[in-house]
């Protein structure tokens, strides 16, 4: 019996895309497992002070690019030209930097101004402040805003960026 082209084509894509997707899951699950024994997240988060799931972003970070590899081998298996496959990858990745960037928008002055306020000292945890009318002692100070407990027991969070600019009047 003969079989055409593209019913090969297809059904080799098809094959690809699902050993793809097991191979993806397999070493997705020795990479969790291997973070888990290491206790990579409670290590991280001991000396860095940062919460991170490692067992959980990092083996999936790995499975979804050995699945979009193997999109990429399963479409052009059945003809469709590298070229439009760069291009679309191009478009994602420009896509995904501008939402990144757009998320880091307020996140990055909020740091600058944590750095500013920490190497100046004007505000400690226990100084008593007033921003905007509202007056009250300082909790914490984060590293994009800054915890502040007021006098009728409420927490308010104010960032960085207004405190800072606040203190410079």
């Amino acid at each position: 019996m003969a079989y055409s082209l593209t019913t090969i084509n297809l059904t080799s894509a098809f094959l690809i895309l699902v050993f793809g997707w097991a191979l993806g899951t397999i070493l997705a699950n020795i990479l969790r497992k291997i973070l888990k024994g290491i206790q990579a997240s409670t290590t991280l988060e001991r000396h860095l002070k940062l919460k991170l799931k490692l067992e959980h972003t990092l083996p999936n970070t790995l499975k979804y690019l050995i699945l979009t590899l193997i999109l990429v081998l399963a479409l052009t298996r059945i003809g469709i030209p590298y070229t439009y496959l760069t291009w679309a990858a191009a478009f994602v990745i420009i896509a995904t930097l501008l939402f990144i960037l757009l998320s880091f928008k307020d996140w990055i002055p909020n740091l600058l101004a944590w750095r500013h306020l920490s190497r100046t000292q004007r505000i400690k945890s226990g100084d008593a402040i007033t921003i905007k009318g509202v007056e009250g002692r300082v909790v914490e100070v984060g590293l994009i805003e800054t915890k502040i407990q007021t006098s009728n027991n409420e927490t308010i969070f104010v960032p960085n960026i207004l405190l800072k600019k606040t203190l410079k009047q």
